[in-house]
């Protein structure tokens, strides 16, 4: 599968494995910092500091720059012809 230049740059953590499988699985589907938190088992203040320390982002910036990624690398993968 994609795998997220994001996962391989940092050390990995209990929290981060736990946000990131999350987030990959749910990626398709509206992800708030609630239900992220609530997953992680953390409020949603200790899981934005983690983000901050461990990505350099917040968990909502994540997601996007996850689903940009994404979108970009199944673009290239079917490479389809646009037309006028």
């Amino acid at each position: 599968p994609y795998v997220s230049q994001a996962m391989m740059e940092k050390p990995r953590h209990s929290m981060s494995e736990k946000a990131e499988h999350y987030i990959q699985h749910e990626l398709h589907r509206e992800i708030s910092v609630v239900q992220l938190a609530e997953h992680c088992g953390t409020s949603e203040r200790s899981l934005l500091r983690h983000f901050r320390e461990q990505y350099g982002e917040s968990p909502l910036a994540h997601i996007q720059r996850l689903r940009v990624e994404r979108a970009k690398a199944l673009l290239e993968a079917f490479r389809f012809p646009f037309r006028n």
